[in-house]
């Protein structure tokens, strides 16, 4: 009776940390730059499934949604100044290729890099994400059989790739309500 008494009060307090965590990330992850509804409802449904991901310790899939919340947030915000965005990508990237007007088809480093030249991200942001844009390109199903390795996350590492994605956040809510 008391060991399954102290596994119940166990199974609850872990219950409890989930909760205080989960809200705790909640609060510093606010889409108010969204002013479409539709995009705003599947980003959060995607930040929650992230969070569940996390708690459950599926990190791979955390990574993926961390990585596809800062392409669609870099892809909202250039499209309402998408006269200047490609503007800038003319300008600083060379390939002519990638001088498509629809930003929804550009790359993730394209929109990292012109965030950072337009001053929407910060450049600690922009290396943070290039790399973990890089890391996602590497665990890809076919990278993982061709190099025979097993991608291993630390809990701790997606845990600072959320704070980094909540400072994002908070960084493009600054640029657009000052711009």
């Amino acid at each position: 009776m008391i060991i399954s008494t102290y596994i119940y009060q166990c199974y609850w307090i872990k219950c409890l940390l989930i909760r205080v965590f989960r809200d705790a990330l909640k609060c510093y992850l606010d889409f108010k730059c969204i002013k479409d509804k539709n995009t705003l409802e599947i980003l959060t449904n995607e930040y929650n499934n992230i969070l569940t991901a996390y708690e459950n310790g599926i990190y791979t899939y955390t990574y993926y949604g961390i990585i596809s919340i800062v392409e669609a947030l870099l892809i909202y915000v250039l499209k309402k100044y998408n006269e200047e965005t490609y503007n800038i990508c003319k300008r600083i990237i060379s390939k002519p290729e990638i001088h498509e007007k629809d930003i929804s088809r550009w790359e993730l480093w394209i929109l990292l890099k012109i965030s950072c030249e337009m001053g929407i991200i910060t450049s600690i942001l922009y290396d943070v994400f290039m790399k973990a844009k890089d890391e996602r390109n590497n665990i890809h199903l076919w990278q993982l059989i061709r190099k025979k390795r097993v991608p291993k996350y630390a809990k701790n590492k997606i845990y600072y790739l959320l704070q980094y994605l909540s400072e994002m956040v908070k960084t493009i809510n600054f640029y657009i309500e000052n711009n």
